[in-house]
């Protein structure tokens, strides 16, 4: 592990991308939250290293994290350490599975970038998805795969769910499947990554509209 330039998130040693740091995605995050009025549960699914648990560890009573990613859960466990040092009379809950999610339950192959930007490790391996164009980073076939367990959303049962952050490059259409008995009985604010084609419709065809977005990132509410 080491720190970022701003001393206060770890990312693993092989990662130099010059973007990460505490307030990465902060002006994001300080928009979407307006859009928030219900404070139990938050689910932060592809934690990476815990930037997005962090920030909502300081508004919710309970934060769920997802990531299969070894060195990335070694991070994400520092920086939450390292969260509650700082905030000692914090008594909320946060907990990590060291897991990714999909439309079914058993295991894949992940593919983890080993240099520069580690959080674009994905379960999706092609170059183009569709007919959509997908830049991946450059050497994209000669980094490591590994293998990780993945499960559905929906396997967990969750009873109170306000607020899912969904960052899963290119996964996104898999993870709302497997989430879908959740999604529609709790009708949470979604602000997800989003690239699939099929995952825009199967959003629209549930009854969430876009009320605003950041490069890819859409933040969706439910109008049902």
């Amino acid at each position: 592990m080491r720190l970022t330039s701003d001393k206060r998130i770890y990312v693993p040693d092989c990662d130099d991308w010059y973007k990460w740091g505490a307030d990465y995605e902060q002006k994001e995050y300080n928009e979407v939250i307006q859009y928030i009025s219900k404070f139990d549960v938050a689910l932060d699914i592809g934690a990476h290293v815990g930037i997005w648990s962090r920030r909502l560890a300081e508004k919710f009573k309970t934060v769920v994290a997802f990531e299969p990613v070894p060195d990335h859960i070694e991070c994400w466990q520092k920086n939450m350490e390292n969260f509650l040092k700082e905030n000692s009379d914090w008594g909320n809950y946060t907990t990590l599975h060291k897991t990714a999610l999909g439309h079914e339950n058993g295991t894949s192959k992940m593919r983890v970038p080993n240099t520069t930007n580690t959080g674009m490790a994905s379960l999706v391996y092609e170059g183009d998805f569709g007919k959509a164009q997908r830049w991946v980073q450059p050497n994209w076939d000669k980094f490591p795969d590994i293998e990780i367990e993945i499960k559905t959303l929906d396997s967990y049962e969750f009873e109170k769910l306000d607020f899912i952050k969904m960052d899963v490059e290119w996964f996104e259409l898999r993870v709302l499947q497997g989430a879908e008995q959740t999604i529609k009985k709790h009708r949470p604010i979604m602000y997800i990554e989003m690239h699939d084609a099929q995952a825009f419709k199967l959003m629209n065809d549930w009854g969430y509209r876009i009320i605003c977005s950041h490069s890819m990132n859409r933040l969706y509410k439910s109008i049902k």
